[in-house]
C-alpha cells in the first residue's frame, strides 16, 4: 500500500518558483530536508546581485521552511514559515542554525512580534553574511537600535561575532561579515563612525573572556583611528592599560602611543603615568613602548622622576632582560640629574632613591643586564658598590651574610618537616579492634580514611598528604575481618553496612578500591555467594541483591588481583587466616619477627598460605638492608636485634618442618621457610627494578616491568616469588597500592606513573595525585622517580611545576641521591622544555639557591648546545649562582661544567650567560 502524499499549504505571498539568480541543485525526494534551505542560503549574493529584494528573499524562505519541515513536527510553538521568540532561541544557540536573518526580515515583512533581548540580538550574530549590508542600508532600526545591542552582548561557545566573523584587519580578502559591514557603513554614513568606536570600546572594558574580546579589538585597529578621535578617547584606552587580556592592553598602548608619536601635546602625560606601571608588569614590547615614552616625557620636562617612579620600579621586577635595562637607564638619568650643578633638591632625593632602588632590586636583575652596567661604568655604581670590589659600602659582604642566615635558617627548617614525616612513615598503625571495626568500616565505604587509624601521638598537621591511607586501611580491616574474631563476630558486626554496599554496588561510578572495599564488607556480613539457582530466585527478586552482585563480580573480576580474589575466598568460606603482609607501620614496613610469627600461625592453625600474601610479606619485610638513609641508628639496632629474633623463631620452624617433617606437613613449607630466610638475610629482595624509562619517548612506547628478585627478572624458583606479576600487574589507577607495594623502594610506584600516565611534549599527563603518591613514599628513591619529577619540572601548569619543585626540594639529598636524581633527569632530556626548566629552577633557588646550583652543575653539561630555551636555563642559573659567596660559585662549578660553558661561543644570548658563569667563577 503506498503511503499517503503529502500535501502543503502555502500562505499567501509566498514565492514557490525560484528567483532570478538561483541556481537549483537537483535532490532525491529522501534528502529534501535542510538541504534545500542550505542551498537557497548560498545564493543570497546572486539574487540581490541581479535585482532581488530583501522581501522576495524572504518570501523565498518561507516556501523552503514550510517543504523542509517534516508533518507534525514544530520549533517549539513556531509554525513553518513563521519565527516566534522559540525559534530566535534556535538561532542563538546553535551555531550551525544559519538563515537568523529571517527573524528580522519576519519583523519588517511577516508582521512577527519578537522581544528585543539578549536572546535576540546574540541570535542577530548569527545572520546571513551577504544580507548584512544591504539589510543595514534598508532596515533604519537595525541601524539606530539593534546593532548597538548586538554589539553589547557577549555570545555563547557557539554564537559570537568571534565564532561568526574571522575579519582581521590587513588580510588582503576577509569574509563579509559583521567587521566589513560596520566599517563599510561608517564610510558611507549609514552609521555614525564615533557611535562605533565608543561602542567598541565599551565591550573592550567590559568583562568577556580573552576569545571573544578579540574581535572587538581588531575591528577598532581596522577603523584606523586619528590622532583626534584618539585624543577625545585617552580614557577609555588609558583604562585598558589594566585589562586583564593581553591583545586589549596591546590595543590601548599602540593607540596611546600613535597619539603621543603624532601629537605629543594632546596626551594627558599626568594620566598616562598612572596608568603606566600596569603595563609594565606585561609583554616585553608593551613594557618597552611605555618606557620610552616615560623617559622622553622626563626629559622634555614634562614629567618628573616621582611620576615614573612607580612604572619603572615594576620595570626593575620585569622577566626580560631588556626590560630591566631600559629601567636602569632610568635610573642611571636620576643619579646623573642629581649630580648636577644646578641640581634641585628633589632631584637629589631621587638620585639617592634610584641606587636604593638598585641595591634592593640587584638581586632580581638578569646577570648580563647587571654585567654590562658594570661594564659602562653605570653611575649607580659610583658610590662604592660592586660585586667585584665591596670595600666601599661593605653591602656586598652584608648581604652574603644575610643570604647564609637565611639559608642556614631554610636547612633547619627543612630538617625539622623531614624529621616529622620519618617519624610519620616509622609510627606504629593502630590494628582494628571489635569494638571500632563497625566505624572504622564506614568510614572506607565513603572513601575516607578513620580518624583511628592514625595514633593519638601525631596531629594531624604532622600527617603528610597520602593516597595510601584507605590502602592501608582495607589492610587493616581485611586482617581482623580474616583473624578467628573477625570470623565469628564480623556478621553481627556489619549486617548494617549490607544496604549502603548493596546501594552503592549498583552504581557504575564506582572506582576500583572501592569495589574491593564493599565487596569485603559484604563478604564478611556473609551476603556474598555463589550464583544461585534458577529455582531459588524469584520474579519480584529486588536487582540490587546478591544475583547481580555476582554478575558484576563475574564481569570485573579481571580488574581485580589474585590475591583480593584469594582473601575473598577465605571470608567466604569463614576460616580463620593471619595475613603476613599486613603493615605494622604507617609506611607499610612489616618487622621480621612478627612476620614469622605469623607465618608459624597460620602453619599451626593448618591454613593454606596465600601465594600473593606471601610475596607481599617478603617486600615489606624491615631488615637494615632496605632502610631507608634517612634511618637512624637505633632504628637500625632495632632491625638487627628483631632479625635476630625472627631467625631464632625461623631455625625452630626448620626443624619441626625441613629436618623433621611429619607426613600431614605442608609441602610447601620448606620452600618457603628457605625463601625467608633468603628474605631476613636481606639477599632476597634486592630491590632492583628494570630500568626502562630511556625507551619511553614522543612515541609513548609501554614496556612492562618486573622487580628482580635473586637476580632473576622474568621468573623466580618458586611460584611465591613468580607470583609478584600477578600482584603488582592488575592495581589500575590505584596509586595507593603501589605505595605500600615496596616501602623500601619507590620505583615500583615511578614506573606505575610513568607507563599509566604518558608524558607527550607539550602536554601535561601527570597528575597532582601522582606527584602527592610518591612524595608520600617512605622509600629509597631512584632515577625512575626523578624521571617523573623532571616531567613536573617541564609542566605548563604552575601549580604542578611548583609542586614538583617543593617535593624535591625535600626528597634531594635524603631519599633520592645526587647521581639518581641526575641520572633521571637526563633521561629526559629529549623530552624538556628547558624554559619551563628555567622557571623551576628560579622557584628551587628560592628555597635552597645552594642545592639547586649543585644540582643543575651535575645536569647542565649533558643537554645539547643547541638545545631550545638553553639560553633561558642558563641565565636561571646565572641568577642563583649569583646569590652564593664565591668560594661556593667556585666550589660548585666543576671542571666539566666549565669546559662545556667554554664550548659556547658567539654573540648568542646562551654564549653570553655562559661567559657571565665563567666570570662569576673565575672572579
Amino acid at each position: 500500500m503506498n503511503a499517503r502524499p503529502e500535501t502543503r499549504t502555502f500562505p499567501e505571498g509566498v514565492i514557490t518558483e525560484p528567483l532570478p539568480g538561483e541556481v537549483i541543485h537537483p535532490l532525491l525526494r529522501q534528502q529534501k530536508t535542510w538541504s534545500d534551505i542550505m542551498h537557497f542560503n548560498r545564493n543570497l549574493a546572486n539574487i540581490l546581485a541581479v535585482g532581488g529584494t530583501l522581501e522576495q528573499i524572504y518570501r523565498r524562505w518561507q516556501y523552503f521552511d514550510i517543504i523542509s519541515t517534516p508533518f507534525g513536527s514544530e520549533v517549539g510553538k513556531n509554525k513553518p514559515g513563521t519565527v516566534t521568540q522559540d525559534r530566535v532561541k534556535a538561532y542563538a544557540e546553535f551555531g550551525w542554525f544559519t538563515g537568523s536573518v529571517a527573524m528580522r526580515l519576519a519583523e519588517l515583512y511577516g508582521g512577527a512580534r519578537l522581544e528585543h533581548n539578549e536572546e535576540y540580538y546574540t541570535a542577530l550574530i548569527n545572520c546571513d553574511r551577504e544580507l548584512i549590508l544591504p539589510l543595514l542600508r534598508e532596515d533604519e532600526q537595525l541601524r539606530e537600535e539593534l546593532i548597538w545591542g548586538m554589539l553589547a552582548v557577549e555570545g555563547n561557545r557557539d554564537v559570537s561575532l568571534t565564532q561568526r566573523d574571522s575579519y582581521k584587519p590587513g588580510q588582503k580578502e576577509n569574509n563579509p561579515g559583521w567587521s566589513c559591514a560596520l566599517i563599510e557603513a561608517s564610510e558611507t554614513g549609514l552609521i555614525s563612525r564615533d557611535r562605533l568606536i565608543d561602542a567598541l570600546l565599551s565591550s573592550l572594558m567590559s568583562d568577556f573572556p580573552a576569545y571573544r574580546v578579540g574581535w572587538f579589538s581588531r575591528l577598532v585597529t581596522g577603523l584606523k583611528l586619528t590622532a583626534e578621535e584618539i585624543a577625545a578617547r585617552q580614557s577609555e584606552f588609558l583604562t585598558l592599560f589594566s585589562s586583564p587580556i593581553g591583545p586589549s592592553v596591546t590595543l590601548g598602548v599602540q593607540h596611546i602611543h600613535r597619539l603621543w608619536s603624532k601629537n605629543p601635546q594632546a596626551l594627558d602625560a599626568t594620566a598616562f603615568a598612572y596608568a603606566a606601571p600596569a603595563v609594565c608588569a606585561g609583554t616585553k614590547a608593551n613594557a618597552l613602548k611605555i618606557l620610552t615614552m616615560l623617559q622622553t616625557l622626563y626629559r622634555a620636562g614634562t614629567l618628573d622622576a616621582a611620576a615614573c617612579e612607580d612604572a619603572v620600579v615594576m620595570a626593575l621586577s620585569h622577566a626580560h632582560a631588556q626590560v630591566q635595562a631600559a629601567a636602569l637607564k632610568h635610573l642611571e638619568e636620576w643619579v646623573q640629574a642629581g649630580a648636577a650643578d644646578n641640581a634641585s633638591v628633589d632631584a637629589i632625593v631621587f638620585a639617592e632613591r634610584a641606587r636604593e632602588l638598585y641595591r634592593d632590586y640587584r638581586s632580581q636583575l638578569d646577570p648580563l643586564v647587571v654585567a654590562q652596567s658594570q661594564e659602562d661604568g653605570s653611575p649607580l655604581l659610583e658610590d662604592g658598590y660592586s660585586p667585584e670590589n665591596s670595600q666601599g659600602s661593605g653591602d656586598e659582604s652584608t648581604a652574603l651574610t644575610d643570604a647564609a642566615e637565611i639559608q642556614a635558617a631554610a636547612a633547619e627548617a627543612l630538617a625539622a618537616s623531614r624529621a616529622v614525616i620519618h617519624r610519620y612513615w616509622d609510627t606504629p598503625v593502630r590494628p582494628v579492634t571489635a569494638s571500632d571495626v563497625q566505624e572504622r568500616a564506614r568510614a572506607l565505604l565513603h572513601h575516607q580514611v578513620a580518624p583511628c587509624a592514625t595514633p593519638d601521638t601525631l596531629n594531624e598537621a604532622d600527617q603528610p598528604e597520602t593516597h595510601a591511607g584507605c590502602e592501608l586501611e582495607l589492610e587493616l580491616l581485611t586482617a581482623y575481618l580474616l583473624s578467628a574474631d573477625g570470623t565469628a563476630q564480623s556478621p553481627n558486626l556489619l549486617e548494617q553496612l549490607v544496604p549502603l554496599c548493596l546501594k552503592k554496588l549498583n552504581h557504575w561510578g564506582l572506582e576500583w578500591f572501592d569495589m574491593r572495599a564493599h565487596l569485603t564488607v559484604l563478604t564478611a556480613a556473609g551476603k556474598l555467594r555463589e550464583r544461585p539457582k534458577a529455582s531459588e530466585m524469584t520474579p519480584k527478586e529486588d536487582p540490587g541483591t546478591v544475583p547481580n552482585l555476582h554478575t558484576m563480580y563475574s564481569r570485573h573480576a579481571a580488574f581485580f588481583s589474585t590475591g583480593f580474589k584469594d582473601a575473598l575466598g577465605v571470608l567466604q568460606s569463614r576460616q580463620s587466616y593471619t595475613p603476613l603482609a599486613t603493615p605494622e607501620l604507617l609506611g607499610g614496613w612489616a618487622h621480621p619477627d612478627t612476620l614469622v610469627r605469623r607465618y608459624a600461625k597460620n602453619l599451626a592453625d593448618g591454613a593454606t598460605i596465600l601465594r600473593h600474601d606471601f610475596t607481599a610479606a617478603l617486600l615489606r619485610v624491615r631488615v637494615p638492608e632496605v632502610l631507608p638513609p634517612y634511618a637512624t641508628d637505633e632504628q637500625r639496632q632495632d632491625a638487627q636485634s628483631r632479625r635476630a629474633e625472627a631467625l631464632t623463631l625461623l631455625k625452630s620452624l626448620e626443624e619441626q618442618y625441613v629436618k623433621n617433617a611429619q607426613e600431614d606437613a605442608p609441602r610447601s613449607a620448606p620452600t618457603q621457610i628457605r625463601v625467608l630466610r633468603s628474605a631476613l638475610d636481606g639477599t632476597l629482595a634486592t630491590g632492583r627494578v628494570n630500568p626502562y624509562l630511556e625507551s619511553i619517548t614522543v612515541s609513548q612506547r609501554e614496556k612492562s616491568w618486573g622487580l628482580q628478585l635473586n637476580g632473576v627478572q622474568d621468573g623466580a624458583s618458586t611460584p611465591e616469588l613468580n607470583a609478584f606479576r600477578g600482584l603488582a600487574a592488575v592495581h589500575r589507577d590505584e596509586e595507593g597500592q603501589y605505595t605500600l607495594l615496596y616501602p623500601s623502594w619507590a620505583e615500583p610506584l615511578a614506573y606505575y606513573c610513568a607507563s599509566s600516565n604518558w608524558y607527550t611534549l607539550d602536554h601535561s599527563a601527570f597528575d597532582r595525585e601522582l606527584y602527592l603518591a610518591l612524595a608520600a613514599h617512605p622509600g629509597v628513591w631512584g632515577p625512575a622517580c626523578a624521571f617523573v619529577f623532571a616531567a613536573g619540572f617541564s609542566e605548563q601548569r604552575v601549580e604542578i611545576r611548583s609542586l614538583a619543585v617543593e617535593i624535591m626540594h625535600r626528597v634531594l639529598d635524603d631519599q633520592l641521591s645526587l647521581e639518581d636524581a641526575t641520572a633521571g633527569f637526563v633521561n629526559f632530556v629529549p623530552l624538556a622544555m628547558l624554559n619551563r626548566w628555567a622557571l623551576a629552577l628560579t622557584d628551587f633557588a628560592q628555597l635552597d639557591a645552594r642545592r639547586v646550583v649543585r644540582f643543575f652543575a651535575r645536569l647542565i653539561p649533558h643537554l645539547d648546545t643547541g638545545a631550545n630555551s638553553l639560553g633561558k636555563l642558563l641565565g636561571a642559573f646565572s641568577q642563583a649562582l649569583a646569590t652564593l659567596d664565591p668560594a661556593t660559585r667556585a666550589e660548585l662549578v666543576d671542571e666539566p661544567l666549565r669546559t662545556w660553558l667554554g664550548s659556547l661561543t658567539g654573540s648568542s644570548q646562551k654564549a653570553r650567560y655562559a661567559r657571565n658563569i665563567l666570570k662569576q667563577v673565575q672572579g
